[in-house]
């Protein structure tokens, strides 16, 4: 009886196309719609996801921090103040800031839990080489 229903689950949610609204903060100084709908391209074919984008934030009031870590702390601070990016499933931030920890390059930083929480943020940095 488990495999049965296990097989019913797999085929079910395997025929249902997933759709994760995505709320946008543009920290960047180029056009970010091929950005996201390269992402969205990326989420598709390799994951079945589709991405609704729910709002694009260019006027945002982050600070200007490189530092992963607290740059996460503020994206996450102005995501809980923010009614447009409070209710999507996940907010992410495009930005040319040349992320790091330490003496650590990154090109991307996010929490790990759940998504669809308070705390589902997402850091990319976009680079010049794409």
């Amino acid at each position: 009886m488990r495999l049965i229903t296990f097989l019913l689950l797999l085929w079910a949610t395997s025929s249902v196309a997933h759709t994760l609204e995505m709320s946008v903060v543009d920290d960047t100084e180029q056009e970010i719609a091929p950005v996201i709908e390269y992402a969205e391209n990326i989420l598709v074919e390799q994951l079945d996801v589709n991405i609704k984008v729910t709002h694009v934030d260019a006027d945002h009031t982050l600070p200007g921090h490189t530092h992963a870590t607290f740059l996460m702390e503020a994206l996450f601070d102005y995501r809980i103040s923010t009614s447009e990016h409070y209710y999507s499933d996940v907010t992410v931030m495009f930005t040319d800031r040349n992320l790091s920890i330490g003496s650590t390059d990154l090109v991307g930083y996010a929490t790990i839990g759940s998504i669809c929480s308070a705390n589902s943020i997402v850091i990319v940095e976009i680079t010049n080489n794409g």
